[in-house]
């Protein structure tokens, strides 16, 4: 229905002020009328529609905006916004996944150095105490009689 409106309006507009158009064109396309129309006219509605994630950002800013008297221009400029704040917040996950999936990797890789440490001083105190420790057949230790 805004679509028919609009074109009407067009028709209407380009009727009454194409004598004055002629005189001031440069043979350009004629100017188009647009009707913009609210079909949520309450920005709560939008809103709790948007919270409840029934409609996306593309959706309810415009709408929002639009109910409450926003011209298109400010429309698009806070969809442009909108748009860069996602970009950047985007860039920023990416950022920190890459960051935590090499913090993993090295805490991961010091784990396994930790392991070899540990494994390594095993080894070595099993050979000490194999040193420290006697066979017990014969002892020549006045205290074992």
């Amino acid at each position: 229905m805004a679509k028919a409106v609009s074109q009407v309006l067009t028709k209407v507009y380009n009727v009454l002020y194409e004598e004055e158009d002629d005189e001031n064109s440069d043979s350009s396309d004629p100017p188009m009328l647009k009707l913009v129309t609210a079909p949520l006219s309450v920005a709560e509605e939008v809103e709790r529609l948007f919270t409840s994630q029934l409609i996306d950002r593309e959706t309810a800013l415009p709408a929002a905006l639009h109910s409450l008297g926003a011209t298109t221009s400010e429309i698009e400029a806070a969809m442009q916004r909108g748009k860069d704040k996602d970009d950047k917040q985007c860039t920023c996950d990416d950022e920190d996944r890459a960051w935590q999936q090499t913090e993993r990797k090295l805490s991961e890789k010091e784990r396994s150095l930790n392991l070899e440490a540990t494994k390594a001083n095993t080894e070595k105190l099993k050979k000490e105490v194999k040193g420290m420790v006697k066979p017990s057949g014969g002892s020549d230790d006045p205290d074992d009689s």
